[in-house]
């Protein structure tokens, strides 16, 4: 990455060209940097009150699952399924 590049970059964050040197030595670092840094600010993690819940959030393709007890059963199946897919 040119210098000035980085000069710009140092120059929007409000730290010194060093800084940004000293944190990502190369653009690859920078670039994974800026791009989780989008990411997580576009799909932040869920907060569905449960470790459990926030996993079956995050992870949707989770095809296979058994619950705690019914209780947990009943308050995971509202959270993919509406009642008319329920038999």
């Amino acid at each position: 990455m040119p210098s000035s590049q980085k000069s710009a970059h140092a120059s929007r964050a409000g730290v010194s060209k060093a800084t940004i040197y000293r944190r990502y030595p190369c653009k690859t670092d920078l670039v994974i940097a800026a791009a989780d840094a989008w990411c997580r600010a576009e799909a932040p993690a869920p907060d569905t009150g449960s470790i459990r819940g926030d996993l079956a959030v995050a992870m949707p393709d989770n095809l296979v699952h058994g619950s705690d007890s019914p209780e947990s059963a009943e308050r995971e199946i509202a959270l993919w399924f509406s009642d008319d897919e329920l038999v």
